[in-house]
């Protein structure tokens, strides 16, 4: 590989168009009217792509909302009764159980299709799912239209990171990640609120508009994704369109063809370098995918075992807690009426604690290209730690602190969270995978984030009980979990300050030789990023490898 010192100005730290620029770029030429049509068109690029981000929060948000009404025998689906426990949990559970599958099989569509043809065709099956859950009229049906919402949704949080990276400047390819991580806790937001409308105007069957709803966005993002374009790199990879890759690198850098003939040259010299076999499953095992492999599981294992879904799922539950109820209510029987006061104060408070992240992950995007993906993962996630501890310590029953604490605990951990470990999972497992086997990397580490969003929400009331310190009443007092998500996720934090790399500002190619086992070109890399800094900003981030240095 060849690399040449880029000597940038510094990125001016004005409004989110001017940040869409490449670094690279001289003055002249990001006020020139084509650099403005490239801005303009990543920016629509960007907004479209993560309509599968929001649908992927909007979808797993809603269901905790709805179901409120769903298993009441008020205009539910129990037909005069209540639904049973395990009916419940078989809605809910189906969706994650198909996006497991379909995040592990988008590594094979998005290389025989491509990432715009994977995009479309969740969209497609997203709007389906939709319209089933919309006019399901019993449990299977339901259940029928959760499945292919997980179907789209898994392949959804598959590729949209992978093709946002792909397409995205290097300067600015965290930021325009983090703009699909903002959507999909944006569509968190709006569920929750769109659950609390229909709650308080206690519309009769509003759980069908609850669910059909998210056949707008998937609709949206179906018509955009007729326009937009394909990858570059799947272009030259896949289909050894050189030409086409060219012209669809001149339209996103807003630049002639001449003009980005290294950029496409990078790329091809990348796909160059495959050998017979390079893009079959086997080569996850080598050395350097193996270990890049092993950060992108880790990275997505500490965002789930970090309890982050069970304070999205459960945040109404954990307030209950705080009040002395909660799951199994030490006695109390559970109100069936799904528009008494009690549970639309339950759906409403949703919506507030949801927008703390919400709040993390703006400032996030502001940072991501600044400060790096390292310094935010690691200070997002000491932030995450003691949160959980402080969480934990306000459901102890010998601290007897004031219940109050506890949402603002809540409130502090989304915040923290929605720094840095909300979106560098995301963004940094589309950045580190060598280009012939990143689609396939992506589908195993985004079935790990699944398998671990699924283990975490089925678990937290059986290990909030059996860990609890209370003795007269454990179910109100889930101490214990909180404290064992905090000392999972400070298990976490020494292994990332240790092993985590910054790929900040690098080529997607160049980020690949931090994971080369003989550390090659490791200090050219170095030396690179270190003279892009200093002409951006003139700050140093520390680099690791996975690799033996020179």
């Amino acid at each position: 590989l060849k690399f040449s010192v880029v000597v940038a100005p510094a990125m001016p730290s004005s409004d989110f168009n001017e940040n869409l620029v490449d670094g690279p770029w001289t003055r002249d030429h990001a006020a020139s009217p084509d650099a403005a049509a490239g801005r303009g068109f990543i920016i629509v690029l960007t907004l479209f792509a993560a309509l599968g981000g929001f649908l992927f929060g909007y979808d797993t948000g809603v269901v905790s909302g709805a179901m409120l009404q769903i298993k009441s025998p008020r205009g539910g689906l129990g037909r005069g009764s209540a639904l049973s426990k395990s009916e419940q949990e078989l809605i809910v559970s189906s969706t994650v159980a198909a996006a497991i599958v379909s995040a592990l099989a988008s590594g094979v569509l998005n290389s025989l299709i491509g990432r715009r043809g994977v995009i479309r065709w969740g969209a497609v099956v997203c709007t389906a799912g939709a319209v089933v859950m919309g006019v399901a009229d019993s449990v299977f049906v339901l259940t029928f239209g959760r499945v292919l919402i997980g179907l789209a949704v898994g392949c959804l949080s598959q590729t949209v990171p992978l093709y946002l990276a792909e397409v995205s400047p290097a300067r600015t390819r965290g930021m325009v990640n983090t703009v699909n991580n903002i959507f999909l806790v944006l569509g968190q937001v709006i569920a929750s609120m769109v659950c609390c409308g229909f709650a308080v105007a206690e519309t009769d069957q509003g759980w069908r508009y609850m669910l059909g709803l998210a056949g707008i966005p998937s609709t949206v993002l179906f018509l955009g994704f007729l326009f937009l374009p394909e990858s570059p790199a799947w272009l030259v990879l896949f289909k050894g369109d050189n030409a086409g890759a060219l012209q669809v690198l001149a339209r996103l850098r807003g630049s002639s063809p001449e003009a980005v003939q290294d950029e496409l040259q990078d790329i091809v010299d990348e796909a160059a370098q495959q050998t017979e076999g390079s893009g079959d499953w086997s080569a996850l095992l080598k050395p350097g995918v193996r270990s890049a492999l092993l950060l992108g599981c880790l990275l997505q294992l500490s965002q789930q075992f970090g309890g982050i879904n069970t304070l999205m799922y459960y945040s109404a539950t954990i307030l209950q807690m705080s009040n002395g109820g909660g799951a199994g209510g030490c006695g109390q029987a559970e109100d069936s009426n799904p528009f008494s006061s009690e549970n639309k104060l339950d759906i409403c408070l949703t919506a507030p604690i949801a927008t703390a992240q919400l709040v993390g992950t703006l400032m996030a995007m502001a940072l991501i290209d600044r400060l790096g993906r390292r310094q935010l993962l690691l200070g997002s996630l000491f932030g995450v730690v003691v949160f959980l501890a402080v969480l934990g310590a306000t459901f102890n029953p010998w601290l007897n602190l004031p219940q109050e604490l506890t949402l603002y605990a809540m409130i502090a951990y989304l915040v923290f969270f929605g720094l840095g470990m909300s979106p560098i999972p995301w963004t940094m497992n589309a950045e580190i995978f060598p280009l012939e086997v990143r689609a396939k990397a992506m589908g195993v580490t985004t079935m790990v984030n699944w398998l671990g969003n699924y283990a975490m929400s089925a678990t937290f009331l059986d290990v909030a009980e059996a860990l609890s310190t209370s003795r007269t009443c454990p179910s109100a007092h889930p101490d214990g979990a909180f404290f064992l998500y905090s000392a999972i996720s400070a298990g976490f934090w020494v292994w990332f300050f240790f092993k985590a790399p910054e790929t900040k500002g690098l080529h997607l190619h160049e980020i690949a030789a931090l994971f080369d086992p003989k550390g090659a070109n490791l200090h050219e890399l170095t030396d690179v990023e270190e003279s892009r800094q200093r002409a951006s900003s003139g700050s140093f981030v520390r680099t690791h490898s996975f690799g033996n240095s020179k």
